[in-house]
């Protein structure tokens, strides 16, 4: 009995190791395999952010103009707006002036027309001037939006108004 429980030891014990390699075996192919999909799937892991990162670049360049365009074409209506607002109140002002500044009108009524529009005079022996100081939206070459609107009459020595008033519009700091 013994020959038979030492040759059945020998044969597990050889069972037992054959099991063992094959498990090794395994182990190390498993790991080969699993090896090689992970180096796979980094590899497309690199391919999909080698595309979706110039894609997504693309997409904010083209958000980040088209808002900088947006803001640039709002900001030129609101300009057009002002420009508009500033040309509209110097040609106000300068139809009023020549129907309400004739010739032969009394320097009470020229003070008045200057009340009126709010624009600060003085009135000298031989001329009444006064500039109003305003704002519009400036063209290429001016440094800022400030703007004036002077009106300007000749008077005699009494005060009446002797030629047609003069009435500019302009931007005090062009080129």
């Amino acid at each position: 009995m013994e020959t038979l429980n030492a040759s059945f030891g020998v044969a597990y014990d050889q069972e037992l190791t054959d099991t063992r390699s094959l498990v090794s075996k395994c182990k190390r192919l498993l790991s080969a395999v699993l090896a090689q999909a992970s180096s796979r799937q980094d590899t497309d892991v690199m391919k999909t952010l080698r595309r979706s990162i110039p894609i997504s670049a693309a997409i904010v360049v083209i958000v980040g103009v088209s808002w900088l365009g947006l803001r640039y074409f709002r900001s030129q209506i609101d300009c057009k707006k002002l420009s508009a607002a500033f040309a509209r109140q110097v040609e106000h002002i300068k139809e009023d002036a020549h129907e309400r500044l004739k010739i032969g009108t009394k320097k009470a009524d020229v003070a008045r027309f200057f009340a009126e529009h709010s624009i600060p005079f003085t009135i000298s022996e031989s001329e009444a001037k006064g500039t109003l100081w305003t704002s519009g939206c400036a063209p290429f070459g001016c440094s800022s939006d400030s703007a004036l609107i002077g009106v300007s009459v000749k008077l005699d020595p009494a005060g009446a108004v002797t030629e047609e008033p003069t009435v500019i519009g302009m931007y005090t700091d062009c080129l």
